[in-house]
């Protein structure tokens, strides 16, 4: 599922009604999407699988992404445009003992 923008409610429409497995997003969006009004009444349950790069993921951001959604294992994707995002990834068994870190 391809959106125009990242509106956050409509990120999180189309996470409940598709149902969505895997989501990909910068922190900046996943902040939005924590901050929207419209998260206390959207089902999260089929995410399983969370994406981020260009930055880190703030641990207070990390907790709450696991509080609200427990079942997802977040992955950030880190790298140099010339060696494409994937140069180094922290995988979600890391998120705990590396908060903070890119890559």
């Amino acid at each position: 599922i391809i959106l125009d923008r990242p509106d956050p409610t409509a990120i999180l429409d189309a996470i409940e009604r598709e149902k969505a497995t895997n989501l990909f997003c910068p922190p900046t969006v996943w902040g939005a999407l924590l901050r929207s009004p419209a998260l206390a009444g959207t089902d999260l349950t089929s995410l399983r699988k969370g994406y981020y790069g260009a930055s880190a993921l703030p641990v207070e951001m990390l907790r709450e992404l696991r509080r609200l959604a427990p079942e997802l294992r977040l992955w950030n994707f880190y790298g140099q445009t010339e060696m494409a995002s994937l140069a180094t990834v922290l995988g979600p068994d890391d998120q705990d003992t590396r908060g903070g870190s890119a890559g």
